[in-house]
């Protein structure tokens, strides 16, 4: 609306000037190389504006037929270009999809129509890649490094050729390198801390973390975790060389990452060595509340090493009523319990997980608790026996690899962080047996697992069998002993273990039961909840027999 006004005022403004100029004609003259003209005002300033048309007309003319040369040539430059850029979006569409031929097709029409420009030569560097030309593919990134505005992309070209060919030198090279023109390039300072890690560069590993943090490659609290398990590293490097710089280190990580077992673990045995009692406490129970562990209740129950076993039994009974996970608390009570002969007690702390699938820890403390409360040692045995076969504890694992004790790094990738806690993955189960009739050695032979000493344990158990029948008191203690070996051999540690394990317990097991063979079967009688179940009732008549041998 105002535009309108404002046009409507213009146009009155002019027609008010050419009607006062018509009012006053006036006359105009020209005197020139004895010419006199006369004329009026307005004709005299018709002329000058239809002159002042005719030649702006004329030059635009002008202009337009000089520009045809330069107007036709960049009309054909531009739609050369088009097709250039064509081939360059076809060709990028047929490395994704995987189509070499294609792809190379496009690279050369490409290079043909737009030359080595950096599209040009990624193009082709990723065709030659897609081919299993890796020649090629280094030409290319090298040509890349000549230009400042494609040399970051040649170095990581060259740094993926690298990796694929396993030289670590030349990658750290690239990597250093590519920092060096910007420090913020996120695969060249990812790279970089990886490999510090892979290392067991602790202090490298540490600055590139702090560099990566200040150039925004990664977030404060993506840092924590990876910064507390570095520390924690350091600590246990120096913990007998320099406890106070140990402990410091350890306390740092515990502050980032409360719920990392090896920094609070580390951090509660150097306070309890510097007497530092309540806060070892504190710290152990912190973690202890956010991830219940094995080794936070060890390092729980001997924060006071002259401590009598009642007292850290009672120790115990605090920090399993805080435990975040109720099983592991109550393996933990079981074991302080028994430790102060609290037979009972630790019974009731096992009772809720005997009937679904007791782990081969609980087995195991169920051994030792009919060992050590009844003397049974027939029943201990047979728990001994169920730990063979029963599901694994979980343990620190990384990468397939099972470990004992946690490690900062991978042992296979050198990844940071890897170890998990958690259940092993079960070894695969045996083939079976041929259905053509073998005879039973052999299908023992396919089921049980490979173990050098199962020859030589079968060979001692049918020497015993042959060797004159000790007296009652001697068998008794012959089985504690025997009890005593399987609960060491059937400790998690790998299916070598078990097997050598199971095999000593199948061997003995079988030499009883031909001893006994005449004696008649025992009445089925109700089990208590605690009772290892079928082969308690095994167990049970080779004990009678070893009872009525003596």
């Amino acid at each position: 609306m105002t535009r309108l006004i404002v046009s409507f005022i213009a146009v009155a403004l002019i027609a008010a000037g050419i009607a006062w100029l018509v009012d006053r004609p006036g006359e105009l003259v020209l005197t020139w190389e004895g010419y006199r003209v006369e004329t009026s005002l307005v004709a005299a300033g018709i002329l000058v504006l239809v002159a002042i048309i005719v030649a702006m007309t004329g030059w635009t003319g002008l202009r337009f037929v000089l520009g045809i040369p330069g107007a036709l040539s960049g009309f054909l430059r531009n739609r050369r270009r088009a097709k250039g850029y064509q081939a360059l979006s076809r060709g990028m569409i047929a490395v994704g999809t995987g189509d070499a031929g294609l792809a190379a097709k496009y690279a050369e029409q490409a290079q043909a129509i737009m030359g080595e420009e950096p599209l040009t030569l990624l193009l082709k560097a990723q065709t030659a890649q897609l081919k299993g030309d890796p020649a090629t593919a280094m030409r290319s990134f090298q040509a890349m490094l000549a230009a400042p505005e494609t040399e970051i992309l040649g170095l990581r070209g060259l740094f993926i050729e690298a990796e694929r060919k396993g030289d670590a030198a030349a990658m750290r090279g690239l990597a250093e390198r590519a920092l060096r023109l910007d420090p913020a390039t996120p695969w060249a300072a990812r790279a970089l801390f990886e490999m510090h890690c892979a290392g067991r560069d602790w202090a490298g590993a540490l600055a590139m973390l702090n560099a990566n943090r200040a150039n925004g490659i990664i977030d404060k609290a993506s840092a924590r975790r990876p910064r507390a398990v570095l520390l924690t590293a350091r600590a246990m490097g120096v913990a007998e060389t320099d406890p106070e710089r140990a402990l410091a280190l350890a306390l740092e990580a515990h502050g980032l990452a409360p719920d990392l077992v090896p920094a609070a673990n580390l951090a509660g045995r150097l306070l309890a060595d510097a007497d530092n009692t309540r806060r070892a406490v504190r710290v152990l129970e912190k973690t202890w509340k956010l991830f219940s562990h094995p080794d936070i209740a060890a390092a729980y129950i001997n924060v006071r090493p002259g401590d009598s076993t009642r007292d850290r039994l009672k120790r115990m009974r605090t920090l399993a009523a805080k435990a975040k996970d109720p099983r592991e608390g109550a393996i933990a009570l079981a074991g302080a319990a028994a430790d102060a002969h609290e037979w009972g007690e630790a019974r009731e702390a096992l009772k809720p997980y005997l009937d679904a699938g007791p782990t081969q820890r609980i087995c195991m403390l169920m051994a030792e608790i009919e060992d050590g409360e009844h003397g049974d040692a027939g029943r201990g045995r047979a728990w001994l026996s169920r730990a063979v076969r029963a599901p694994r504890d979980p343990a620190w694992t990384a990468d397939g690899v099972v470990s004992e004790d946690w490690a900062p790094v991978s042992p296979v990738t050198g990844r940071l962080d890897a170890f998990e806690w958690k259940v092993p993955v079960e070894a695969l189960g045996s083939p079976s047996p041929d259905l053509f009739g073998e005879p039973e050695a052999d299908v023992k032979t396919l089921v049980l697992p490979v173990n050098v000493a199962a020859p030589a344990a079968a060979e001692t158990a049918k020497a015993e069998a042959a060797a004159p029948a000790p007296s009652g008191e001697e068998k008794k203690a012959d089985t504690g002993e025997k009890a005593k070996a399987e609960a060491t051999a059937s400790a998690p540690g790998g299916n070598e273990e078990k097997a050598n394990a199971g095999g000593k317990a199948k061997a003995e097991t079988g030499d009883d039961r031909v001893a006994a063979g005449s004696a008649s079967a025992a009445p089925v009688v109700p089990r208590p909840p605690d009772d290892p179940g079928p082969d308690g009732d095994a167990i049970s008549d080779e004990d009678a027999e070893l009872q009525r041998g003596g």
